[in-house]
């Protein structure tokens, strides 16, 4: 028997996968919301006697425990043979004796290292000047491993080059670019680096911020098949312990606000990247601990990204019906919102206020105190259209509260809102729109539609404003039929017969329905890039919007069976093709 066959025997798949994934039992099989990718609805499948799992949704993909630990852990096989061979007792000897990481991460590695070095050179001396004003000692420096990329072309490129690192893979790490004549160069130049690290700390990618104050002032590592920044908390690796410890994590927006609170010892401090929490991130925060504080800045773009975040973070925490255990019943999560004073972030506060951090953490409000703090400031509670929206925004968390704390709150709103509190619960039990009849209510369909729309226009304000494009990719790259919109499915033909780089020219060519579409997709602005850069995003949406045709495909496919546990060869060759496919746009 090969090694392999004797490790899959000797370990249960449903074991393994319910280290990490709450399963529920469903007939012979087990099922779970899918951990590679956000849903509510559960389509990831675990079958514990072929000892494969399948995701029916969004992934469209499945395999062994070996596949899973690839996906999970994002490593090679090597590497997950590493991982399963000692958990099923069987000895592996392995002819090479090379590092246990991929060659991505080693690259990394190499990198990191040199970006390291580089910041105690001459040209680097500005990246140390703000290092200095920002207050961050070297003891810092070296735990956060930061770094600085020089302003060459092809510093690091040679450097790489000197290791013998193979181009193509430095590209796919992202670390090198491709220009317009086809010239390999150095992606990160003259800029402050910041590694990001997964839980295990390895080096998934970098973060860079301008020293010059030329846009953007931040950059990431582009996705890569290990860095995805939807999936990782910048610091995690070194609060891990201390957030176990507390039994509390903080939540924080930018590198440096987690650097500034470590340096003060203020150790269980994270970061979500500059974005929302997603998630993915909630989920690898929430076996750590029962509280997390969210600490974003406090202007209106931080009030956002704090409202967006309790919306993905409800998507983990919320469920309290009895139609579905949620991780928020069996792993209770409290998560608190910290109000800084306005103008100021966690670094500025942490530096320069007289307050104890720890005190400031403990006087968060909980969640739901901080929500309607906010809608009843946003909406006129006077007015019908105010208190239905009210209603709208409060009535999923409240759906997920506890009974007794739900009354509770049903009683502050009722008095607020002066509202009939049993009209208050019918209307918060059935989750129904309170605005009066006049006013659209937002569906998930419509909203889904908006967002396939925004890609499909998206791609084509990108080719339309960037005629050089024409030249730079193959027809059968795209194609017509990765447009959902029928209207921009047109548009895309009529640009690809048309010569002209001229917009009122080819606009002239339209009828009257394509001039309004056409309008939307021009009204899209994009960054200022390099035309490899331009490139690189125009691969990058192609991706995406070939990705969604060949799910909605699947889906198809998938949805015509009327047991999806049981597959005929025909459709499981059609769907492996698919899935197949699926995973070539990942890569």
């Amino acid at each position: 028997m090969a090694d392999t066959d004797a490790i899959k025997s000797k370990i249960d798949l449903v074991d393994v996968i319910s280290e990490s994934v709450q399963l529920k039992k469903s007939g012979r099989n087990y099922k779970a919301n899918c951990p590679f990718h956000d849903e509510k609805t559960p389509s990831f499948i675990v079958d514990p006697v072929r000892q494969t799992w399948h995701c029916f949704g969004q992934c469209s993909t499945g395999g062994d425990v070996f596949s899973f630990v690839m996906k999970s852990e994002k490593v090679e096989f090597v590497e997950a043979l590493r991982v399963l061979a000692p958990r099923a007792g069987v000895d592996i000897s392995f002819e090479s004796s090379s590092s246990t990481k991929t060659p991505l991460y080693d690259i990394n590695d190499i990198a990191l290292k040199f970006f390291q070095e580089a910041l105690f050179s001459d040209e680097a001396s500005t990246a140390r000047e703000y290092l200095s004003l920002r207050g961050i000692k070297e003891e810092s420096v070296n735990s956060f491993s930061l770094g600085y990329s020089p302003k060459s072309t092809d510093a690091l490129k040679n450097h790489l080059a000197f290791h013998e690192i193979d181009f193509d893979q430095a590209l796919k790490c992202g670390l090198l670019a491709m220009t317009d004549n086809g010239r390999v160069r150095d992606f990160f130049r003259g800029r402050l680096m910041f590694p990001i690290h997964d839980a295990k700390g390895r080096v998934c990618g970098f973060g860079a911020r301008t020293l010059d104050g030329s846009p953007p002032k931040y950059i990431n590592t582009s996705a890569t098949s290990i860095f995805d920044k939807q999936s990782l908390v910048y610091g995690l690796h070194l609060a891990h312990d201390f957030i176990r410890s507390s039994d509390t994590g903080v939540i924080v927006e930018g590198y440096m606000d987690v650097i500034a609170a470590h340096e003060h010892g203020y150790r269980n401090v994270v970061a979500s990247m500059g974005t929302a929490l997603t998630v993915m991130q909630v989920n690898q925060l929430k076996r750590l601990a029962k509280t997390f504080v969210l600490a974003l800045d406090q202007d209106i773009a931080g009030q956002e990204a704090t409202l967006r975040s309790l919306e993905s973070s409800w998507q983990v925490f919320d469920g309290r019906d009895t139609k579905q255990k949620s991780v928020f019943n069996d792993n209770p999560v409290e998560l608190k919102v910290l109000s800084l004073p306005e103008g100021k972030d966690p670094d500025e506060f942490i530096r320069n206020s007289e307050s104890n951090w720890d005190d400031v953490i403990d006087s968060a409000m909980p969640i739901f105190n901080y929500l309607t703090d906010v809608v009843f400031e946003k909406y006129d509670i006077n007015s019908p259209g105010g208190k239905g929206r009210i209603l709208n925004v409060l009535s999923p968390i409240l759906n997920a509260m506890e009974i007794l704390d739900r009354e509770q709150y049903l009683v502050e709103i009722s008095e607020k809102l002066n509202i009939d509190i049993d009209l208050i619960r019918s209307e918060v039990k059935n989750n129904k729109s309170f605005v009066s009849s006049t006013t659209e209510r937002i569906r998930p369909s419509n909203i889904k539609k908006n967002e396939d729309n925004i890609l499909d226009e998206k791609i084509l304000s990108l080719l339309f404003k960037n005629f050089f494009l024409k030249e730079s990719f193959q027809e059968s790259d795209l194609v017509d039929m990765y447009f959902n919109n029928e209207e921009c499915r047109q548009l895309y033909r009529m640009w690809l017969d048309t010569d002209t780089d001229s917009h009122e020219m080819f606009e002239s060519l339209l009828g009257d329905h394509l001039k309004v579409q056409y309008k939307n997709v021009v009204v899209h602005d994009f960054p200022e890039m390099t035309n490899t850069e331009l490139s690189q995003n125009l691969y990058e949406y192609i991706r995406l919007i070939k990705r969604r045709f060949l799910m909605t495909r699947r889906a198809t496919v998938a949805n015509s069976m009327e047991d999806p546990t049981i597959i005929d060869q025909e459709v499981q060759e059609l769907l492996m093709g698919l899935d197949k496919e699926i995973l070539d746009t990942y890569q």
